[in-house]
């Protein structure tokens, strides 16, 4: 099922039309154009629609191209409004020529900075899991919560400016101190010497693998909020480990090096905060709770609730 909702999203794409103002500067404008007034027109920029409403004199504009296709020319005694295509008239013209306009570039999506889809980032995780001993390896200390600290990567796709989709991988792990290793060796000559010759620790890492969903709010074109729900799986494992003070050479510690690990299916929700500090660099913190993993078992540990994530990464648009 994560194969197929994968796969779905990857292909996922949806086509949003805009208004396109020509200044006589030559300049671009992508828009919403909402008035159209004797002496001037208005309109929102369309990387913003619930932003402020910009005003702009007809003297400083030559085209306007609407989504529907049609083009409106100002300068002229009379607007002239046609489709794209429409043919050339054959009589010849003595007003002013405006710039030339290539209307088939316009119909691409504009290349503003919403509008780079695919992005990158990566940065720093960490998991809180809480969980519980009980009656299991006594000998053990008790630990009530895990913390694997780590990285995070995550590569996602804007199918609009306030929708995009992600796939996000988190790897950590935390090493938790089980008792120093001791024993008693016994000479030829029948002395004995205690030594305590390091320490056995138990590894727990984690790792995830999640495909996401954000909605984008947009209070201004530095700082973005998003929301988002998650769903993918979670895998956590458990290994004995040494370290040894090499007291004694000649008689290495035994221990058993056993392995625990369970995958868990899991689905969650989280918010973020997105800072672009460039056009295409951006600060992403955030924040997000997984539900399902209670029941992960790790030999001498149960998870015991839902899993706490924080990421803080960097991003690129490309």
């Amino acid at each position: 099922m994560l194969l197929s909702a994968a796969c779905f999203a990857v292909f996922t794409c949806a086509c949003f039309a805009q208004d396109v103002i020509v200044t006589k500067d030559s300049k671009k404008i992508d828009a919403k154009v909402t008035e159209v007034n004797t002496g001037d027109i208005k309109y929102k920029r369309f990387d913003n629609p619930d932003g402020p409403t910009y005003t702009l004199p007809k003297s400083d504009i030559v085209t306007i191209i609407y989504q529907n296709g049609n083009v409106e020319t100002f300068g002229t005694e009379k607007p002239a409004v046609e489709k794209v295509n429409t043919v050339q008239q054959t009589q010849p013209s003595t007003q002013k020529t405006p710039p030339e306009v290539n209307f088939v570039q316009q119909s691409k999506p504009p290349s503003g900075d919403k509008w780079r889809r695919w992005y990158l980032e990566g940065g720093l995780s960490i998991e809180i899991f809480p969980c519980d001993q009980g009656s299991k390896q006594t000998a053990y200390p008790d630990i009530s919560t895990l913390t694997p600290a780590g990285g995070a990567v995550s590569v996602g796709f804007y199918i609009h400016p306030r929708h995009r989709l992600s796939l996000d991988i988190t790897a950590g792990s935390n090493k938790r101190k089980i008792t120093d290793f001791e024993y008693t060796k016994t000479y030829t000559d029948g002395t004995k010497k205690d030594f305590t010759d390091g320490v056995l620790n138990r590894d727990y890492s984690s790792t995830g693998v999640l495909l996401s969903y954000h909605y984008i709010f947009t209070p201004s074109e530095k700082y973005h909020i998003r929301l988002g729900a998650s769903f993918g799986a979670v895998s956590a494992d458990a290994v004995t480990s040494y370290t040894p003070k090499l007291d004694d050479k000649n008689l290495p510690p035994i221990f058993d090096p056993n392995k625990d690990e369970d995958t868990m299916g899991v689905f969650g929700v989280g918010t973020g905060f997105i800072w672009n500090f460039s056009e295409r660099w951006f600060f992403d913190g955030g924040y997000r709770i997984l539900f399902g993993t209670e029941g992960l078992l790790l030999d001498n540990l149960d998870i015991t609730g839902p899993v706490h994530q924080i990421n803080v990464t960097v991003g690129w648009r490309f």
